[in-house]
């Protein structure tokens, strides 16, 4: 995670510095709930999501 946070960082203020760490973080942070925890199927889950896994709906 600190890794791709990491070179998030790095393209974005390549292009425009205005993208701070709380950007970068809030664009993480929805990528996590809107996608890999809600979509994306996970083999060490039994190709679940995890939302799925845990029974959250």
């Amino acid at each position: 995670m600190i890794l791709l946070l990491r070179e998030m960082m790095n393209q974005s203020l390549g292009t425009c510095p205005n993208f701070g760490v709380q950007f970068i973080r809030k664009h993480i942070k929805d990528y996590i709930e809107g996608f890999y925890n809600s979509q994306r199927l996970h083999s060490g889950l039994g190709y679940r999501t995890p939302i799925e896994f845990e029974g959250i709906s």
